[in-house]
């Protein structure tokens, strides 16, 4: 959540066949207000913004993201497109990065609001009645995977719809908060055995969106986080993000299968829950069989690893439990035999 050290930029506004315009509108960069970044503050149409994170990312280990944000209209105008890229670290200065339909330097990009029709040629399905898409788009302005939001995304004075203007939901980002359209968001992208590319889940306010998104492999080296946003085609839309945690995690993995000669992964039987007991079973990739540490516990999903009723002794369960602190949540890691 640390906002310090963020790239923070506004390419130039394209309009198609154009070039640069700065005849109609100003350009505004990103800011931080309070603990929300705030991408997009009254710009001008057809213009990226973007935020990008310090530091870089292992590509070979599963990449846990999550975070809230908040996406608001007022003076009758469509609402942002936004979201989050994963890109090639060497690239972190590159315009081409930025390029909002996707690009051949991304290994993946997630994007949700209202896609009105701008641009067919990057967007399908063309709408113009009001819909809210969560997209994924790979490398090569490739579109790996489409479906409408489960929740309404934005929070907007107007609806747009056949041409006509109508009140809805809010005016104000005060009356957005309240409306209760801070959403979050929750993705995984776990990479898949011998290099195959990557496993991608998605969820917004915990309702899957997408799930098992194959993305492709990427040649990169280290990956780095961030978030862009576009707007469609009026100022005074804004795309808002804050509780932003971008983790890797591990896969504990056995040599092999004394039956099938191939490894194993640890995991939770059946689905994320609590007390749910921790087994051996064929790697898939699913979040389930990522875990991360924290301090001393050990986290899959939301929960820690623990020893059921506390019993520290030969054939103890283990199982996922909300995590409380507790010596039987304490995990050390050490040399093997040891």
């Amino acid at each position: 959540q640390n906002l310090a050290g963020w790239d923070l930029g506004v390419p130039e506004t394209y309009r198609p066949g154009s070039g640069p315009d700065h005849s109609r509108f100003p350009l505004h960069g990103p800011a931080v207000v309070g603990d929300w970044l705030r991408l997009n503050t009254a710009q001008a149409p057809r213009q990226h913004a973007y935020a990008t994170a310090p530091g870089t990312l292992d590509p070979s280990l599963p990449i846990h993201i999550s975070y809230e944000f908040l996406s608001w209209t007022d003076d009758n105008a469509a609402p942002r497109m936004m979201g989050f890229q994963l890109f090639d670290a060497d690239l972190a200065n590159s315009v081409d990065h930025l390029d909002y339909c996707g690009s051949k330097f991304a290994p993946v990009r997630v994007m949700h609001g209202n896609f009105d029709g701008w641009a067919p040629n990057c967007f399908y399905p063309t709408k113009m009645d009001d819909e809210e898409r969560v997209q994924v788009w790979g490398p090569g302005k490739s579109l790996l995977a489409h479906t409408k939001s489960p929740v309404k995304l934005a929070c907007r004075d107007t609806k747009f719809l056949h041409g006509q203007h109508q009140s809805w939901h809010c005016a104000t980002r005060e009356e957005a908060i309240a409306n209760g359209f801070v959403r979050t968001v929750d993705a995984w992208l776990t990479p898949k055995d011998n290099g195959a590319g990557y496993r991608l889940d998605v969820m917004i306010d915990g309702v899957d969106v997408h799930s098992d998104v194959h993305v492709p492999a990427t040649s990169a080296e280290r990956l780095r986080f961030g978030f862009l946003s576009k707007a469609e085609s009026s100022a005074g839309s804004y795309a808002e993000f804050r509780n932003v945690r971008v983790s890797q995690s591990s896969m504990f993995v056995t040599k092999d299968s004394s039956e099938t000669g191939t490894p194993l992964c640890m995991n939770v039987v059946s689905r994320l829950a609590s007390h749910h007991a921790i087994v051996l079973g064929h790697c898939t990739g699913v979040p389930k069989e990522v875990f991360s540490r924290a301090g001393n516990e050990l986290r899959v999903g939301s929960y820690c690893l623990t020893v059921e009723n506390n019993i520290n002794q030969d054939g103890a369960r283990i199982i996922t439990h909300a995590c409380n602190g507790g010596r039987n949540q304490h995990w050390e890691i050490t040399a093997s035999g040891s």
